[in-house]
């Protein structure tokens, strides 16, 4: 299997304008009744979905674990970690963030609140489901993930390559945002491939994006770092120093700032941006699986 590595991600502390009408966050959670109407029309949602970009859920265990793509991707991102999961007895869910799996053109339309009550809505289903559900994201998938965990009860939590600081402090993320998009409508990326159960490959990833989310992505990472010291489940947080797209203070900002009383952190040694299918693979997935099983050690 390749190594994929994503190149769409931003990071960084502007406080951008949304689009009208978007929630602002978790002031207004969904019923029970709309959460099980909203994930029975999941394959409806799902039509037209792109090959290997569609969700999944693996593994039949009593505990399971909900996993946030990142940016422009799908759940493929997640599956080799899902499929680890499951093989350790803690089903895994892959979940499809809006605006993904189909055409770049779906993200123009949205914001971050979009994200976040997908988000809510799985991660209630499987909590109706199993008796203890963690919540697994990776980069801006991450970010939300702990956004989430900063309103919610969530049982464990796993961050992965979180995006909450920029790679140079003399430039703003946001100001250079903003710069960009008075020049260009698109960003564009060089996506890797994975191979289907046939052998095919495919891209898992869009590539390019809208300018446009850019702007929410970084309206989302300045709200998360002014809400880290609202989450206190238990949480593990891998970063890799040499990952240049989320920027390796990212991950010991987000250990100092938790309440938290069970806290790890890991900096990886030799990975990129996405460790979960890097050269520590099999690294991440030990830590990952046992904190799950409840250890949390260093």
């Amino acid at each position: 299997m390749k190594r994929l590595h994503n190149h769409f991600q931003t990071q960084g502390n502007s406080s951008l304008a949304r689009v009208n009408g978007a929630r602002s966050g978790p002031s207004e959670l969904l019923s029970s009744d709309c959460v099980e109407q909203a994930l029975e029309g999941r394959q409806a949602h799902e039509q037209g979905i792109m090959k290997g970009h569609e969700s999944y859920t693996l593994g039949t265990g009593s505990r399971a674990s909900l996993l946030v793509h990142g940016i422009a991707g799908s759940p493929a991102q997640m599956r080799p970690l899902a499929e680890n999961l499951a093989a350790s007895g803690i089903t895994a869910r892959g979940t499809l963030l809006p605006g993904h799996g189909t055409h770049p053109a779906a993200l123009e339309s949205i914001v971050w609140q979009d994200w976040y009550e997908h988000v809510h809505r799985e991660y209630s289903w499987l909590k109706k489901r199993h008796r203890e559900v963690s919540l697994i994201g990776f980069s801006i998938g991450a970010a939300l993930s702990a956004y989430y965990a900063a309103h919610n009860p969530v049982d464990r939590l796993v961050l992965l390559s979180v995006p909450l600081c920029p790679l140079n402090d003399r430039f703003p993320t946001g100001l250079m945002l903003r710069v960009y998009g008075m020049f260009f409508k698109i960003v564009k990326g060089k996506p890797e491939t994975l191979l289907d159960v046939h052998g095919e490959p495919f891209s898992f990833v869009y590539e390019s994006v809208p300018t446009s989310i850019l702007h929410t992505m970084s309206d989302l990472v300045d709200i998360v770092r002014n809400n880290l010291d609202r989450i206190h489940s238990p949480i593990l947080i891998m970063h890799s120093k040499k990952d240049r797209v989320s920027g390796k203070k990212s991950g010991p900002l987000v250990y100092r700032t938790v309440r938290s009383p069970q806290k790890r952190l890991v900096m990886l040694e030799r990975s990129g941006h996405s460790v979960m299918v890097d050269v520590e693979q099999d690294l991440v997935f030990r830590e990952i699986i046992g904190f799950l099983n409840g250890g949390l050690t260093g």
